[in-house]
């Protein structure tokens, strides 16, 4: 077998796993929503979505980025994983302590008058912040079995923990607090075994770490943007509703998070490592890019239609008595999608020295959303909270890909994208009218037909082509 060969099987072998882990995830975070709800209540659930976002914002903070240097320091600089997460770990522990307090002391002071609860949110964002760094070097350093035990790990063992506390002893978590508790102990567990599988070399070398974070600083920065592009309408939307109203809407934000998982989080944690190499193909790696951008968004607008058909079904069975309304989830799942297309569009932005490009891009679209949620909430509720984020979206796609272009031009197949996408809302059309009954057999017809037809389109439109030309093209260095 070729070296070129070789490569793209491994590439494929890795693409499965992280799939097979991510479809494992989204199963149980599908699950524990649910869960959430029937033990917290819709309105404790509405604050436990509320918490959940600003843990993630404060333990990302705590890396500073570094976790983004590691994939650089290994796909792109060929340093060994061990040294790299070694030299980031001291540093690490220490951000780790400040940001953890700040947090805690922040909650206290501004969001709930609970120091026990703070307490227990500033721990968390410690562990978050381990587990987030572990995985990240883990695939870094092409370790899917790392990546596996500390997300599939952590999010299983939350599932396992409030479905026994359910059956067995609803009182174990009743409330946010006890939650909370219940997924710092997963997630501390999780961290622990993925940083023991990766056995860091722990060494003193600020130089190293320096270099890590200002790689991946621009990268936080512009993930950042991205958490308040996806976020800020749940809080805009409290200002002016109550939390049983936001849970309501976040029950439809969750089903969309979880097409995202099935979908783009494979592709996102398989593409950063195949962009680095593919950037040397003797093309450009304009074969490579401008087919998983295609074969994407095939995936995404199958996945789109297929949850627009059955999300009142599933929403009814995730959170009972609590309606969907078609056009908000409609609005998010398009939303939802195109945030998933920015991952392949955006080739030039992460060569290093470019990186900080992400952030105007990442500005643009979150200014967007912010001034039209201050604009569409107060008057139109959650369907001005859909349209407001749909649009910010779509802004920062635009930006990033006309910036990314002019960094390293790359010409994606658009004219095709766009018929695939004007097939796709007719023949979701059609099958509306033609089944409009909205039992659960119907829906589930409707979903499979339509993935069906989109996917005999997509391979029509890549002239059939889809699967070889995605790995064909290779660096024969």
């Amino acid at each position: 077998m070729s070296q070129n060969s070789r490569s793209a099987s491994n590439a494929l072998v890795r693409l499965a796993v992280y799939g097979g882990v991510t479809a494992i995830t989204a199963l149980a975070t599908f699950m524990s929503t649910p869960l959430l709800i029937r033990l917290l209540g819709i309105e404790g659930f509405g604050i436990w979505s509320l918490l959940e976002p600003m843990i993630l914002v404060a333990s990302a903070t705590a890396l500073l980025g570094s976790e983004h240097g590691t994939i650089k320091q290994t796909a792109h600089d060929g340093r060994d994983i061990r040294r790299v997460l070694g030299a980031a770990l001291p540093f690490v522990f220490l951000l780790i302590a400040v940001v953890g307090v700040s947090t805690a002391g922040l909650t206290v002071r501004s969001f709930v008058n609970d120091p026990g609860l703070a307490i227990i949110i500033g721990i968390l964002v410690g562990t978050e912040a381990m587990l987030l760094l572990a995985t990240t070097a883990a695939r870094a350093a092409d370790r899917p079995l790392g990546y596996a035990i500390g997300q599939g790990g952590r999010a299983t063992l939350f599932l396992a923990s409030l479905a026994t506390a359910l059956a067995v002893l609803p009182l174990m978590a009743d409330t946010v607090e006890k939650a909370l508790l219940i997924r710092l102990a997963a997630t501390g567990m999780a961290a622990t075994m993925a940083l023991c599988l990766l056995r860091p070399k722990l060494h003193w070398a600020p130089a190293e770490f320096s270099d890590s974070v200002s790689y991946g600083i621009s990268i936080l920065i512009t993930g950042f943007l991205a958490m308040v592009l996806e976020t800020a309408d749940r809080y805009v939307l409290g200002l002016h509703t109550d939390a049983a109203t936001v849970g309501a809407y976040v029950v439809l934000v969750k089903l969309v998070a979880i097409m995202g998982q099935g979908i783009t989080t494979p592709f996102m944690l398989w593409f950063p490592t195949e962009r680095f190499r593919h950037l040397a193909d003797p093309d450009g790696g304009q074969a490579f890019f401008g087919t998983m951008a295609f074969v994407l968004l095939t995936l995404l607008v199958a996945a789109v239609g297929s949850v627009h058909f059955l999300g009142p079904t599933i929403v009814s069975w995730l959170a009972p008595g609590i309606g969907a309304d078609r056009g908000v989830l409609l609005a998010l799942l398009a939303s939802g999608a195109l945030m998933g297309m920015s991952y392949p569009l955006n080739i030039g932005l992460l060569t290093p020295g470019r990186t900080w490009l992400n952030v105007a891009a990442g500005t643009g679209g979150t200014l967007a959303c912010v001034l039209l949620l201050i604009v569409l909430v107060p008057r139109f509720g959650e369907q001005g909270a859909a349209v407001a984020k749909l649009l910010g979206v779509l802004t920062f796609v635009v930006l990033i890909s006309v910036l990314s272009y002019r960094s390293h031009p790359i010409t994606f197949p658009f004219g095709r994208m766009a018929w695939l996408i004007i097939f796709a809302l007719g023949c979701g059309w059609v099958l509306g009218e033609a089944l409009p009954a909205q039992d659960i057999v119907i829906s589930v017809i409707k979903a499979s037909t339509f993935c069906v037809i989109v996917a005999g389109a997509g391979q029509l439109l890549s002239g059939g082509r889809l699967v070889p030309r995605t790995f064909e093209s290779r660096h024969a260095g």
